[in-house]
């Protein structure tokens, strides 16, 4: 299970635990919840009642490899929406809970255990694990239904539980978290600059410095632990191609370079100096990374084209040995896996519904990004072994698509190449300042 949300998690379970009715009334029925022992243990007897459990104040939100107080970095639509996703990509599984250091999130035991009373005998109750039984949408989308089935045991003992009914939502009246982080972040890119630095890129979460010394590093560091925000010096890119906010190809600085420049090494330099990253389609689509950054081999995986559509059904149309006009219709379905096939090899249009003609004949029109390009699903072609048809022309002009956008920045040759000389020392290479500036990123989230 994923710990994007942990703590988020685990108070929604600490909250339902909290009623589960599994303890005695006068009546000898099962009609006392954890927190009704707690509150008043000795129900019948004349004792001095102790203080209800109070439940934390603030829950602290770990995600991108920074840790915030989930009020202060993201708003009420975010953690709803990863919640679901969360709670959704593990429905019927198994969750493990523990008691864990409130500054290292270690866990310190394998369960979580509550003193409590059974009759007049004081006990432990001890839960290991949770298991998410169903997961749904509750009405107007603002809510999760949830039951969960807990592991509980106390004197050794497994009582008999009924799944537990939850509801699980997020409280905050509007955007303002979200808010917060713009102006901390739009705060903190003035501050950068009016120190004689650039700021190449910054979103929400994450800001790039060109050239950046230790000490503007230090800086953002400490800036951002005055706001309640805890940032990490994620990379340092050697190299990098900034299209634009969502879409840059950058080449991480080696270790030892890391090393020398800063005393250390940032997270993603580790296990990844001297290689590439893409961010965006353009250049992840993986035959152009391959092709121009990594250099490794070619799959047939990367010749390979998902295709899907919101409306209606994809169709392939076998019309290339037919006569004019006529068609062979074969029904996909909203999503697919495709090849592009040179022509006369058998391929196919891949083709989508466009509505009705006016005599209600259905219409169709070609799916996005494949025209002028015939297809066959991706299977077929690995089942007929017919690799040696694809229609590499497809792939090609993704890959000049790439070097045209990266040239207009700079001589694409050097961003490329390994022989580590700038094209601003070399005034015979062409070379923008635009491009100058992406050089070495200093990169913190």
């Amino acid at each position: 299970m994923s710990n994007i949300f942990h703590r988020v998690f685990a108070l929604a379970v600490m909250a339902e635990i909290l009623k589960l009715r599994i303890f005695s009334d006068e009546a000898g029925k099962m009609n006392r919840s954890v927190q009704d022992v707690l509150n008043n243990p000795f129900k019948s007897a004349s004792v001095r009642e102790p203080a209800p459990l109070r439940m934390p104040s603030s829950v602290v939100v770990c995600r991108t490899k920074q840790c915030a107080p989930a009020k202060l970095s993201m708003s009420r639509e975010y953690i709803y929406n990863s919640l679901l996703h969360l709670l959704d990509n593990n429905n019927r599984k198994k969750a493990l809970v523990c008691q864990a250091d409130a500054g290292t999130h270690a866990c310190t035991e394998t369960f979580v255990s509550l003193p409590i009373t059974v009759g007049i005998t004081p006990a432990y109750m001890y839960i290991d694990s949770v298991k998410i039984t169903d997961v749904s949408i509750a009405k107007g989308n603002r809510s999760l239904n949830l039951i969960l089935n807990y592991n509980v045991t106390y004197n050794g003992q497994t009582p008999d539980c009924k799944p537990a009914k939850s509801l699980l939502y997020v409280k905050n009246v509007n955007n303002i978290v979200a808010l917060r982080g713009a102006l901390f972040m739009r705060t903190l890119q003035d501050e950068v600059q009016q120190r004689g630095f650039k700021v190449a890129h910054i979103k929400t979460d994450s800001i790039k410095i060109p050239d950046a010394t230790p000490e503007i590093i230090a800086y953002c560091m400490d800036f951002a632990k005055k706001y309640g925000y805890t940032f990490e010096h994620e990379a340092t890119y050697e190299r990098m191609c900034l299209v634009n906010n969502a879409v840059y190809i950058a080449k991480y600085m080696a270790a030892d370079q890391c090393e020398a420049l800063y005393g250390y090494i940032p997270g993603d330099c580790k296990d990844e100096g001297g290689e590439w990253t893409a961010t965006g389609t353009q250049f992840q689509v993986p035959y152009v990374f391959k092709t121009l950054f990594s250099k490794e081999k070619i799959e047939f995986t990367d010749l390979c084209e998902t295709k899907t559509v919101s409306k209606g059904a994809i169709y392939l149309d076998k019309n290339e040995d037919l006569p004019e006009g006529e068609h062979n219709y074969i029904f996909v379905g909203r999503v697919g896996q495709f090849c592009p096939i040179m022509p006369g090899k058998g391929g196919a249009l891949l083709l989508r519904e466009a509505g009705l003609t006016d005599t209600g004949e259905r219409k169709y029109a070609s799916v996005t990004g494949a025209k002028d390009y015939r297809w066959l699903e991706s299977e077929a072609v690995y089942q007929l072994q017919m690799q040696e048809d694809i229609d590499k022309r497809y792939f090609n002009r993704e890959v000049d698509e790439a070097v045209e956008e990266i040239s207009k920045y700079g001589d694409f040759n050097w961003f490329v190449g390994d022989d580590g000389v700038a094209p601003w020392t070399a005034p015979d290479l062409p070379w923008s300042d635009a491009q100058e500036e992406a050089a070495r990123n200093f990169d913190v989230r």
